[in-house]
């Protein structure tokens, strides 16, 4: 087992628990957080609602909304938060082997790494519905810095991230 098998139990996990929520409005985000970051999978999974992104817009000046409008801690929705894949023997076992030959390649956070990948993949699936035409899916840290932005830009359809930018919500000051 590989990368490609840990990406894609953390992709489906994701999937799974996005399966059973209901939107009260359209979705602009869904971050993917590792609450410890030898996990390699979404310990925790937030929804970021348009009606509240335009009310960050609209009470505060557009270089500033970009930290609020990505803080995913106050986005307005979440995945379930079971089942977790640390139950998941298999995983757990294979995740270290990984976690391990990700630090010897030189990848300084391979929990971030893995989740880069989760997040494109589970983009890719429609994980939620219904969603603005800006959405993207990406790893939330707490970092608010070109890390963020590189990570919103790796996993978003270039359509979604060229209209993040005309919005001014992926800053190039970085």
């Amino acid at each position: 087992m590989s990368l490609e098998w840990v990406v894609s139990r953390a992709t489906e996990n994701a999937q799974q628990r996005l399966a059973s929520v209901r939107l009260p409005a359209p979705a602009y985000a869904i971050a993917l957080y590792a609450a410890d970051q030898d996990l390699l999978y979404a310990s925790e999974i937030w929804i970021g609602l348009d009606s509240d992104r335009q009310d960050i817009l609209a009470t505060t000046e557009v270089d500033r909304a970009y930290r609020k409008v990505w803080h995913a801690w106050d986005f307005g929705a979440a995945g379930d938060d079971e089942p977790q894949l640390e139950r998941d023997e298999q995983f757990v076992r294979t995740r270290d082997e990984l976690r391990v030959q990700l630090e010897g390649e030189g990848h300084l956070e391979p929990s971030r790494y893995v989740l880069r990948r989760a997040a494109k993949a589970l983009a890719a699936l429609d994980p939620i519905r219904p969603v603005t035409s800006d959405f993207v899916v990406y790893v939330h840290d707490d970092r608010y810095d070109e890390g963020l932005v590189d990570d919103i830009r790796f996993s978003g359809s270039a359509a979604a991230v060229a209209q993040l930018e005309r919005k001014r919500l992926l800053p190039h000051w970085f």
